[in-house]
């Protein structure tokens, strides 16, 4: 039997406790189906097995966006950019905003991410 979810009365307290949930989601094993749902997100159960409280799937769904959202740059954003769309669309985001353009899409992709905010990478994968 797990041990019951901590209570958290102030806002202060949420954060490090989501925090502490962050931090066992980095900790999981990326590829181990027991780690992980089918739908990508982790196994609340796995969590609070390593953290030893239990998580509930509230707080494993705030945990899981802050987690990804760490993970993601304009970078990343832009790399999953040229493969839906592909390097002749960031040529052309570079060409109408008169930058240098390069051959190779992953040059396209360093070119973009040093202009463009988070938002704006997001906004072109839209």
């Amino acid at each position: 039997m797990q041990p019951p979810e901590p209570t958290v009365d102030s806002e202060a307290e949420m954060r490090t406790f989501l925090e502490r949930v962050v931090v066992a989601i980095g900790a999981l094993e990326k590829g181990n189906p027991r780690d992980w749902l089918n739908d990508g997100r982790p196994d609340a159960t796995q969590l609070s097995r390593l953290w030893g409280a239990t998580v509930s799937a509230s707080v494993r769904d705030a945990a899981w966006t802050i987690a990804q959202q760490r993970a993601e740059t304009p970078k990343s954003v832009l790399s999953r950019v040229l493969k839906k769309k592909g390097a002749r669309f960031l040529r052309q985001v570079c060409e109408s905003r008169q930058w240098s353009t390069a051959r190779s899409g992953e040059d396209l992709v360093r070119i973009v991410a040093e202009r463009v905010t988070f938002d704006e990478a997001k906004a072109l994968e839209a």
